[in-house]
């Protein structure tokens, strides 16, 4: 069976970091290390992942995944380390539909709630005078199924890696990849593009 899986991010999400580039391009600074060191900062992403294989013996069954996620973070003094928690949400629906049996079409939808504490280490590939990082860090939290009167709770760790671009002293966006392993055996690999605000 030839699988055809997409990974797109809402053409919203890039026409408001098109917007947030023009918003900040004139505050875009040329020189002078990125600031990060001792400050707080929030960051929010998201990504959309669709799974539609191609029908089989009558049989045609499609996924489609919204991942949404917020992070609360502190970095160290020297800007090397980035500590903090932070929220994911995957809202996951699942159709199949069976052409001689109509009755048997359905919809369902799972939830699954992560919160999580994070580390990660950031990295100036492009030496100290360069507005973009790189970073590497490590995931561990809980996973929560909420799925009509079904509820599970399994663990969750795994590592993260991402790159920050940042258009002023204070805002960046990210792109990040997480993989995150369960106590179930499952794995979840996603790519997300998101912002981040330094305070």
């Amino acid at each position: 069976m030839r699988n055809r899986t997409r990974f797109t991010v809402k053409i919203v999400a890039l026409a408001s970091i098109g917007l947030l580039a023009l918003t900040f391009s004139e505050q875009a600074f040329a020189s002078g290390a990125v600031e990060i060191g001792g400050r707080t900062a929030v960051s929010a992403s998201f990504g959309v992942l669709t799974q539609d294989p191609d029908k089989e013996n009558g049989v045609d069954f499609s996924t489609t995944s919204l991942n949404i996620g917020a992070e609360l973070t502190r970095t160290t003094k020297d800007g090397r380390w980035e500590l903090g928690a932070g929220l994911r949400i995957d809202v996951v629906v699942f159709e199949i539909e069976i052409d001689d049996l109509p009755e048997a079409d359905s919809k369902t939808t799972i939830t699954l709630f992560t919160p999580s504490a994070q580390v990660r280490i950031n990295s100036d590939l492009l030496g100290p005078e360069e507005n973009f990082l790189v970073y590497a860090g490590f995931i561990a939290g809980v996973t929560v199924a909420d799925y009509e009167a079904f509820e599970d709770e399994v663990g969750a760790f795994g590592p993260k890696f991402g790159a920050e671009y940042y258009f002023s002293p204070n805002v960046a966006v990210q792109l990040q990849d997480a993989l995150l392993f369960d106590t179930n055996k499952g794995v979840t690999n996603s790519l997300t593009l998101g912002i981040k605000v330094l305070f």
